[in-house]
């Protein structure tokens, strides 16, 4: 804050958080007098680190950096056998692969339930399918759940 206290931090970014930012180091030239001249140089990596977001389609068809370390971050609904490996042959410096959907984003607001120990296996699993899935369970599955269920656990407990 008062330009005399400098953080010297990592001097290449290495987490995807540091994505936009700009890396550099302080030099500091003494003369003989006490008087000090401060000059900032900035570091370019040799692989910068970026991000591609989108469809599996869109992003296997996209031209940018082939040099540059990637998280790629894929919105398609329905995982993509092989993505990764396909995704490699364009952007070989893949470092992260993840999904942005309807599964990751409720999955990922989900917490720990204190009361799950409570709940039958019916109800567990329906929750879970739907979560999974993004629609419920249909009647013959229901009905499929039930009988598995009442055969793994005994009738009373289905």
């Amino acid at each position: 804050p008062d330009g005399h206290t400098r953080y010297a931090g990592a001097p290449l970014a290495y987490t995807f958080g540091e994505i936009d930012g700009v890396k550099s180091f302080t030099v500091v030239d003494l003369d003989g007098e006490g008087e000090a001249r401060i000059s900032e140089c900035e570091i370019a990596p040799l692989r910068p680190l970026r991000e591609l977001r989108g469809t599996f389609a869109d992003l296997i068809a996209k031209e940018a950096d082939a040099t540059a370390y990637y998280r790629v971050v894929l919105t398609d609904e329905e995982d993509v056998p092989d993505a990764l490996a396909e995704l490699r042959l364009r952007f070989p410096y893949i470092m992260q692969l993840i999904y942005d959907n309807t599964r990751t984003r409720a999955a990922a607001a989900l917490s720990f339930d204190e009361d799950l120990p409570l709940r039958d296996p019916f109800t567990l699993f329906s929750e879970f399918y739907e979560l999974q899935n993004g629609k419920p369970l249909s009647d013959e599955a229901k009905e499929v759940l039930t009988e598995t269920i009442g055969e793994v656990f005994g009738h009373e407990n289905s």
